[in-house]
């Protein structure tokens, strides 16, 4: 077993496999362990040493849009769905360390590119600060799955995520 990150199902290339094992010890600052545990469970550990289940996401209901939305803190558990033919920016909101172990899940229908960007000091999966990832894929409607792990960090979860998504 083991669990693959990354743009595995289309470029093995940008597969990572990290191997089943025990809990790594306390990432160094600004930094943070994926991996898997004899449970066959996916985990992720942030700096401050707190461990997340990345299967335990609950999703309360889901909201639409056809222009661009800035979500706020109702929009955590929820589906968002980004439904156009144009392009789509979806704003996240502004996150803080009350917001740690919320979550929500994006997902673009139609044929637009869609831009999930964070705002002020935040980053989403490896982005710079105040960065974007962005989808344009037109033959599926890619989704992520996306939670906040520290005051100003989002991270993208491989379970509840398809598509090939490009991170600024």
């Amino acid at each position: 077993m083991g669990l693959y990150v990354g743009g595995a199902r289309r470029d093995p290339r940008k597969r990572r496999h990290y191997k089943e094992g025990v809990a790594p010890g306390t990432p160094a600052p600004g930094r943070g362990y994926l991996y898997e545990k004899p449970d066959g469970i996916p985990y992720f550990k942030n700096d401050a040493g707190t461990e997340y289940d990345l299967t335990n996401i609950v999703v309360g209901g889901s909201v639409t849009h056809t222009t661009n939305a800035t979500l706020t803190s109702a929009d955590f558990g929820k589906l968002i769905i980004m439904n156009s033919a144009s392009n789509l920016i979806c704003t996240l909101m502004s996150i803080s360390a009350t917001d740690i172990d919320k979550n929500l899940t994006i997902v673009r229908l139609g044929t637009g590119e869609l831009r999930v960007q964070a705002v002020d000091s935040d980053t989403v999966g490896p982005s710079s600060v105040g960065g974007y990832l962005k989808s344009a894929e037109t033959r599926t409607a890619p989704c992520i799955s996306i939670g906040v792990v520290s005051a100003t960090h989002w991270t993208f979860f491989r379970y509840g995520s398809y598509g090939i998504w490009l991170v600024y």
